[in-house]
């Protein structure tokens, strides 16, 4: 008897161990088959050529991020397109009310992605003198919620499966993105270039290579900075010759601490009419020729053209102190 309880114990542990042993075979498969097909799929970008191309994104607005932030596409496939049945960062679309057929987009035609409620009343009032039938606007059924610092873009069809899948990246602060070129492969940071802050929705044409308005950036090496050693921070800007060119510092409540340039004229009364670059240095001190306290402070490049438009860019610089 004691055998054949022996027997029974040993035959119920060796096939305990077996089954367990092919349940882990089984969950290693089912991994290994996950990770060859299923992640690929949630993280790879994809180059898909569909024919409908995104040639501008606008994720950082200069004035709110809801509802002005929209995709622009343009519709290459040859033939007409009913986008109804998209989803777009996972949210359905629908039409908005007084604009072109969004189930029925010719070939060729541009087409603007945009967010719901309090977000379409923003996009009318920035950009309702497009609103007509010849351009076509849908509404997304929630926030687009597209991160100032980039991310992904997906857009499906019940019906046709993935239609673009890519991440987009900033490339000046407040300003819209830009495809260099319709045929320019989405998933390459190089495909992309500034836009317009605002960006431009219904532009025909859509793709352009006109040189930015404005830029600003930071020397690297010069940030951050001690002035208590006499250091500086260096700032590079760039606009057009015959803008009106004001530059200045505010800590983080917004008041300003210093303006290196205005109207033109800086700090040290020389002009800076007529010019279209520069470097500026900044020493840390303030209005009265104080060094500011240990912290984060923002640069800011404003300019006003010809035609009274305001452009500004914003960027970030530290004052440190060595102890």
């Amino acid at each position: 008897m004691k055998n054949d309880i022996g027997k029974l114990f040993s035959f119920i542990i060796h096939y305990s161990l077996f089954s367990t042993a092919r349940r882990c075979g089984y969950y290693l498969l089912f991994a290994i088959c996950y990770s060859l097909f299923a992640v690929p799929r949630l993280f790879a970008q994809a180059n898909i050529s569909t024919g409908i191309e995104v040639i501008e994104i606008n994720f950082d607005d200069d004035i709110d991020d809801d509802g002005f932030e929209w995709l622009k596409l343009q519709n290459r496939t040859g033939r007409s397109i009913d986008i109804s049945g998209w989803r777009v960062v996972g949210k359905t679309l629908s039409q908005a009310p007084g604009w072109g057929d969004i189930k029925n987009i010719p070939q060729g035609a541009t087409f603007v992605i945009s967010e719901p409620a309090v977000g379409l009343n923003n996009f009318a009032t920035r950009y309702g003198s497009f609103k007509n039938t010849n351009n076509y606007l849908a509404i997304a059924s929630g926030n687009l919620s597209l991160s100032n610092t980039g991310g992904r873009i997906t857009i499906s069809s019940m019906t046709s499966g993935d239609i673009q899948d890519f991440n987009y990246y900033p490339v000046e602060e407040n300003y819209s993105v830009v495809k260099i070129s319709f045929d320019a492969d989405e998933t390459l940071r190089s495909s992309w270039r500034i836009g317009t802050p605002g960006g431009t929705p219904f532009e025909v044409g859509a793709v352009s290579t006109a040189p930015a308005t404005i830029l600003l950036t930071i020397d690297e090496n010069t940030n951050p900075f001690n002035p208590h050693v006499y250091q500086s921070v260096a700032i590079n800007f760039e606009s057009d010759s015959s803008a009106v060119k004001n530059l200045y510092i505010i800590d983080v409540t917004g008041k300003e601490v210093v303006r290196l340039v205005s109207n033109d004229i800086t700090f040290y009364g020389a002009s800076l009419a007529g010019i279209n670059k520069a470097i500026l240095y900044w020493n840390g001190k303030n209005f009265a020729g104080e060094i500011v306290p240990v912290g984060i402070y923002v640069v800011c490049f404003e300019t006003v053209d010809t035609n009274k438009k305001i452009n500004r860019l914003k960027r970030v610089v530290v004052v440190g102190r060595q102890f």
